[in-house]
């Protein structure tokens, strides 16, 4: 694999998040395991660029974005400021 990897919340027991970065190319990837819709923080002055896969209809955050509105079983991925 290339690119470093970090696990950005380990301990959250709906959510898997993790980015991966590679130079100066930064992307998220945020799942939803959990039943019901969630609103999620994003850590560490994260912020969304854009939304490249959602696999949701709507729930895809916007620009500049630092909190995530996600639905149940909802997979995205990020590209990152």
């Amino acid at each position: 694999m290339h690119g470093a990897y970090l696990d950005i919340d380990p301990e959250h027991e709906q959510i898997f998040a993790y980015t991966r970065t590679l130079a100066d190319k930064r992307y998220l990837v945020v799942l939803n395991f959990g039943t019901g819709p969630l609103e999620y923080q994003l850590a560490g002055g994260l912020r969304i660029e854009r939304a490249l896969l959602n696999n949701a209809s709507g729930g895809a955050a916007t620009p500049r974005a630092t909190q995530l509105k996600l639905a149940p079983w909802q997979a995205t991925i990020y590209k990152l400021y």
